[in-house]
């Protein structure tokens, strides 16, 4: 009965926030640095670590069932540094580290496909179509990307290697690519999906995608090439953005 209960309690929760952010309103709701701070939140003006990500991740999902608007938001004067902190570029500063070896810094980045796997479950409000973050959810969607390109990066500097602990790592390129591929996969399917993009947001988003396809396009399997222009050419047919059907008409032709 007590299970029972639990869950009737937190779908009633989930109801509430679904309810509280069906749209996305002009007033900033986030809070200040010094409200983040004072909750525990690690300071933006830092390079975080993952022991940072983990902090962060489990005082902003508590603050997000009492206070869903008040997340970190991109542009926010409030809260916009915060946000650029967590999807900043700058936190992969361990892969410039020449004492650590590529394996160790193969090992470290492992963790930030979860990171962003954990921003994304953050900032979806469940149940809803339109998302109130969905400004933040596209800036996610580009941190994936970069985090897939990085690690395409580091094992393309492993299969170069020579040194024993990077050579027992060269089998994994193909999984590395296939990570990649899922990621570009999954970013097109909810720019697919998506009612509340802007015609600016479809634009971002799509030329971001765009330029890391082409980075990659010419190592893909031509089975796998095939699904992601299958996918490109889903966007195409079902976007309201004409920026968005120009961008993926001229990668696939390209291809």
């Amino acid at each position: 009965m007590r299970s029972l209960n639990n869950y009737y309690f937190f779908l009633w929760v989930i109801l509430i926030i679904s309810s509280s952010c069906s749209k996305r309103v002009d007033k900033d709701l986030s809070l200040t640095r010094q409200e983040y701070l004072a909750l525990g939140v690690p300071d933006y003006d830092n390079i975080w670590t993952q022991d940072d990500y983990i902090d962060a991740f489990t005082i902003l999902n508590k603050l997000k069932l009492t206070k869903p608007s008040s997340l970190p938001k991109k542009d926010s004067k409030k809260s916009g540094k915060l946000f650029e902190r967590i999807i900043s570029d700058e936190n992969f500063a361990f892969l410039l580290v020449d004492t650590l070896s590529l394996s160790e810094k193969a090992y470290q980045i492992q963790y930030y496909s979860s990171i962003q796997n954990e921003l994304v479950r953050l900032y979806t409000i469940v149940l809803n179509k339109d998302q109130y973050y969905y400004q933040e959810l596209i800036e996610i969607y580009i941190f994936g990307l970069n985090v897939t390109q990085k690690k395409l990066d580091l094992a393309n500097k492993i299969m170069k290697s020579e040194a024993g602990e990077d050579k027992k790592m060269q089998y994994g390129l193909y999984s590395v690519q296939l990570g990649y591929m899922e990621m570009v996969l999954y970013v097109l399917e909810n720019h697919n999906i998506s009612t509340s993009y802007s015609k600016k947001d479809h634009e971002h988003l799509s030329k971001k995608v765009v330029e890391s396809v082409m980075k990659n396009k010419d190592w893909m399997k031509p089975k796998d090439a095939e699904i992601l222009k299958q996918k490109f050419q889903m966007v195409i047919d079902n976007t309201t953005s004409e920026a968005t059907r120009e961008n993926y008409r001229e990668l696939l032709e390209t291809w």
